[in-house]
């Protein structure tokens, strides 16, 4: 897998953090210096189950996964981490750009598709319009909350309750009380019903279609 070397003009001035999944370590390694050139900061992972546990742990603007994956291919991987992160855009690549394999990834959620080898220019545009895009739609109201703050947010648009939060992230339920109190102050809802309704006005709802 070959890279072109990224001119100045598709170079960005603030660094968004990508993440990349990959079977291959080559490959993942020529992927963090060609989006690096680009300025972006990327975390590379090989296994798919790394990059699930890192999710939460390391702040993540884009993902972007290979179909072919040895544990799972590229659309199970990223119901996966839609599941932890349902507003996260995720861009799936393939050496197979077949039309039906695209059209599949879309419709479960990718919010493109891309086939290999990738043309750094018009993929490195594609990216910033994906997140400039994302950040216009969605910022405002996921930076105002904190990390775990957008964990409990996340298991509430999935329809969990309270307990079965406090279970998940290992929390008392008094602590996922305090911080759903918070971020639905910070969110101007009163019931998850009026939650609901406010992010769907947004668009973050659509992400859990």
């Amino acid at each position: 897998m070959s890279y072109e070397n990224v001119n100045s003009k598709t170079r960005i001035s603030t660094p968004h953090k990508l993440f990349y999944v990959d079977n291959t370590q080559e490959t993942c390694r020529e992927t963090k210096t060609f989006l690096g050139n680009a300025g972006f900061i990327t975390h590379c992972y090989t296994n798919p189950y790394d990059c699930l546990e890192n999710l939460f742990s390391k702040e993540c603007d884009l993902l972007i996964v290979d179909y072919n994956l040895s544990e799972m291919n590229g659309i199970e991987f990223m119901k996966e981490a839609k599941i932890l992160l349902p507003w996260l855009p995720v861009i799936i690549i393939s050496e197979k750009g077949d039309i039906p394999l695209a059209v599949s990834a879309v419709k479960e959620g990718a919010i493109d598709f891309h086939e290999k080898p990738l043309n750094n220019d018009i993929f490195i545009s594609k990216i910033k319009l994906i997140l400039d895009k994302h950040h216009q739609e969605n910022g405002p109201i996921l930076h105002s909350l904190t990390k775990m703050e957008k964990r409990v947010f996340a298991f509430i648009l999935q329809g969990k309750d309270n307990k079965e939060i406090s279970v998940t992230l290992n929390r008392s339920k008094r602590t996922i009380e305090n911080h759903r109190a918070h971020l639905m102050k910070k969110l101007n809802s009163r019931n998850v019903a009026e939650l609901l309704k406010n992010v769907s006005q947004t668009g973050l709802i659509d992400f859990m279609k």
